[in-house]
């Protein structure tokens, strides 16, 4: 484990601590998001996949990733596998009921399907916009293990 990603998780923790409970997710709530993902390390991931997040208490979620990855194919090594990342979400009070801002962190382990298993960790930011009550835009700005990357989605409010 890095130190800098071991900052950027307590700067992380530490802004959470410090900011108001928002409204944004309510205890109970689900929320699917399928997404693709661009990851820019020393490899360059590309993945699909889905992200699951379930209400805790007011503003804050549980959840993770589930992806295929696969990794630049000019490379000499085959960095294709699987990506299992669990993670916390803090969602900010934002006035605009549609409007969804986030920050969160957790984990990743990536278990390519030649070669041995790999974990860090993972800290992100994101957005959602809510065209309907259960439909919304979603984009995700990730940093973790040596790069950073983003990712593109579509969320379906699966329980309010």
């Amino acid at each position: 484990m890095k130190i800098r990603n071991i900052v950027i998780l307590v700067i992380g923790i530490l802004v959470l601590t410090q900011v108001s409970f928002g409204a944004q997710v309510r205890k109970g709530s689900m929320l699917f998001t399928g997404q693709v993902a661009i990851f820019d390390d020393e490899h360059g991931h590309f993945g699909i996949g889905g992200n699951l997040e379930y209400g805790i208490a007011r503003s804050f979620t549980l959840g993770g990733d589930v992806c295929i990855v696969t990794g630049d194919s000019n490379k000499k090594i085959d960095d294709t596998g699987l990506l299992l990342s669990p993670s916390f979400n803090y969602h900010f009070d934002i006035s605009d009921k549609n409007l969804d801002v986030f920050v969160g962190g957790g984990f990743f382990m990536y278990f390519y399907f030649k070669g041995d298993p790999r974990m860090d960790l993972k800290g992100f930011g994101g957005i959602r916009y809510y065209f309907s009550p259960k439909w919304a835009g979603c984009f995700r700005l990730l940093v973790g293990g040596d790069g950073f990357g983003g990712a593109l989605g579509v969320t379906y409010r699966v329980k309010k």
